[in-house]
């Protein structure tokens, strides 16, 4: 079967469909309290300073190389998901658990199967009745892409990093990470993905780095991602 090469990933999230779910302070669900759009943009940024002060906290004990690989690490996750789920597609891609586009979650590999290539027009217009899979797989052309971390892969790495963190309160929400990846891995939870999704985005922008001043004008065209701050850092409270 003739395989194609996704240029753009399907798995992706608009902000609209993120900005419908708040991590709790200690979650173990996907069952987390709705964070209006208003809510959202209302929520007061810390300042330069206490962000400062908290960073102190949680990385003390650290060597620099640690510090550096953590906040590379976490700054690649935050923005690899600000790019893929924001602004390159649908966030309904992940609503339904059976999706092909979990397999991004469940697989590692060369040729991941993540969905496949038809026109919805002709399968609305001939095979109304089918479901998009069952069509998919039958007139369709498959969707491949590679991918070298799954939901493990990122256990396993936020577990290495994790060894490297004296603070207890910054270990904590590493492990919130690894338990919405370990929810992902259990029932395909949408909702463990946008949480997830919620601390990169704050622990880069308003932890690691300072989004209002590390980030100019003439570096960045759209501002408004970083301009948003979830508050779901509890290290942050």
């Amino acid at each position: 079967m003739k395989k194609t090469i996704i240029l753009i990933l399907a798995s992706v999230i608009i902000l609209q469909g993120c900005g419908s779910n708040k991590v709790e302070s200690t979650p173990t669900t996907s069952e987390e309290k709705e964070l209006t759009t208003e809510e959202k943009n209302d929520s007061l940024i810390p300042s330069k300073d206490k962000v400062l002060t908290v960073r102190k906290k949680c990385l003390e004990g650290m060597t620099d190389e640690e510090i550096s690989d953590l906040t590379s690490w976490i700054a690649a996750q935050n923005l690899s998901l600000e790019q893929e789920y924001i602004y390159d597609g649908e966030f309904e891609k992940y609503e339904d658990p059976d999706a092909l586009i979990w397999n991004l979650y469940d697989e590692t590999g060369e040729e991941v199967l993540i969905g496949y290539a038809y026109d919805p027009d002709e399968k609305e217009a001939t095979y109304l009745e089918m479901d998009e899979t069952e069509y998919g797989e039958k007139y369709g052309e498959p969707v491949v892409t590679s991918n070298e971390y799954n939901a493990d892969a990122y256990i396993e790495k936020l577990q290495a990093l994790q060894e490297t963190i004296n603070n207890a309160d910054f270990s904590a929400e590493i492990q919130k990470l690894i338990g919405y990846y370990n929810e992902i891995k259990e029932s395909h939870s949408a909702g463990a993905l946008c949480n997830i999704y919620y601390i990169y985005h704050d622990m880069d922008y308003y932890l690691l780095r300072y989004a209002p001043e590390d980030f100019s004008e003439d570096m960045i065209a759209d501002k408004s991602t970083i301009e948003t701050y979830y508050g779901v850092l509890d290290v942050m409270k």
